[in-house]
């Protein structure tokens, strides 16, 4: 890597970092783009140059999260396990690991701001259609999973349960049981 390389990631680093504690402290809607350069010691155009948008930055954001969830979930899928047992154990560590990660990055405000929040989600939703198609494959490679159905169509599927609300007050329970639904569907044990 040479010396720009190196001075554009630190950059980089510095505008989500500084967006990351900006959203946290004072959600999507009240940080400005001029907050964030200013924290992060950058020049606006610096953020646009990197991200094009606020809203790509929410997204670097998201990848930044849970980046390193994605690399254990990927990991998963080289272990000796069932395939079942792969998709189970993925499914709880994203499950648990994600929500962790969000309240860990966010306030309580910038949870219940429904735009960040749907910019959030469309963020992690782009990094995991790339772990679903990873799982969707081994799943058809050890014939666990229906080879004539397109993988599209299933990432489809799973990403119906995307728009699925869930209460706040049972969320745990509904999970599980979407969990299971997507395991077993309705007739299944």
């Amino acid at each position: 890597m040479n010396k720009y390389e190196i001075r554009t990631n630190k950059k980089k680093d510095a505008i989500v970092g500084s967006a990351l504690e900006l959203f946290k402290e004072k959600g999507f809607t009240n940080t400005s783009i001029k907050e964030i350069a200013e924290k992060a010691e950058v020049s606006q155009v610096s953020i646009y140059n990197y991200f094009g948008s606020k809203e790509a930055l929410v997204i670097e954001c998201a990848r930044v999260m849970i980046k390193d969830i994605l690399e254990q979930a990927m990991a998963i899928l080289e272990e000796e396990l069932s395939y079942k047992e792969k998709v189970t154990r993925a499914l709880a560590l994203c499950k648990g690991e994600v929500n962790a990660k969000l309240n860990a990055y966010l306030s309580e405000s910038a949870l219940k701001d429904k735009n960040f929040i749907e910019l959030l989600s469309d963020g992690i939703e782009v990094l995991q259609i790339q772990l679903y198609e990873a799982f969707i494959e081994e799943g058809k490679k050890e014939n666990v999973i229906n080879q004539e159905i397109p993988t599209e169509i299933i990432i489809k599927f799973i990403n119906s349960f995307n728009e699925i609300e869930i209460t706040a007050e049972n969320y745990q329970k509904e999970v599980d049981y979407l969990h299971h639904l997507y395991l077993y569907g309705l007739l299944g044990k």
